[in-house]
């Protein structure tokens, strides 16, 4: 299994070179592209979020147990929206692509070691954590006071979890992420660009029309 790890790292190599300047930029424009155009405010607190974040690992810290604890963050968590870890050793299924290699190998370890990385890494993930948390945040203010079915908000955790890059690979497939990202580079988010229309079309076809609408909207707005 270590030898396997190593292997997949070694693979994903190449990202090395794309750190830290584009993954930066890749987090806002590229990866949560869709979230960020269609919410700017929260996209401008999120950047601002980051660039704490990459300035100092102290603020990362305290700005993940920030979201962590916030009042919202066990519907969240249950409805399965995605929050990526800042600990490098945490394993390739919950990880972001760009930053797909673990701390637990050698040759991941050798990488973060490299001047930039460890920051880019931090600045992407608080990036995409603050704007999941804060589009989802913003949909669960728009059911109060309504009695809504849970699956609601499972179905808006994933279209926000689409529309910030995180596409749901095959069951089969998750484990092997590290290893389909270095064949691939994006899987997740190539994926995810086809799940969104789809994510539209399933509110539509459930006449779920306020979702529906939210979705029409973000999605129209890019």
């Amino acid at each position: 299994v270590r030898l396997w790890e190593e292997f997949v790292d070694a693979a994903n190599l190449f990202r090395v070179v794309l750190t830290p300047e584009f993954v930066i930029t890749s987090a806002m424009l590229r990866q949560a592209g869709v979230a960020s155009v269609a919410h700017p405010t929260k996209a401008a607190r999120a950047f601002n979020a980051s660039v704490r974040a990459f300035f100092r690992e102290g603020n990362a810290q305290k700005l993940d147990d920030a979201l962590r604890s916030r009042e919202g963050f066990r519907t969240a968590d249950r409805a399965g929206l995605h929050m990526s870890p800042l600990s490098e050793t945490a394993g390739t299924i919950s990880r972001e692509e760009a930053f797909i290699y673990s701390g637990r190998t050698i040759i991941g370890r050798l990488i973060r070691a490299i001047p930039g990385i460890r920051p880019a890494e931090r600045s992407f993930v608080t990036y995409l954590n603050y704007m999941r948390t804060g589009v989802f945040d913003e949909w669960v203010r728009n059911y109060e006071g309504l009695d809504v079915p849970f699956a609601r908000y499972e179905k808006a955790a994933d279209f926000i979890n689409h529309a910030t890059g995180r596409g749901d690979l095959p069951r089969f497939l998750q484990r092997e992420g590290g290893i389909m990202s270095a064949i691939f580079f994006a899987p997740r988010l190539v994926l995810s660009r086809v799940q969104m229309p789809l994510d539209l079309a399933g509110a539509i076809a459930r006449r779920e029309w306020r979702e529906g609408a939210q979705m029409a909207r973000d999605l129209t707005a890019f």
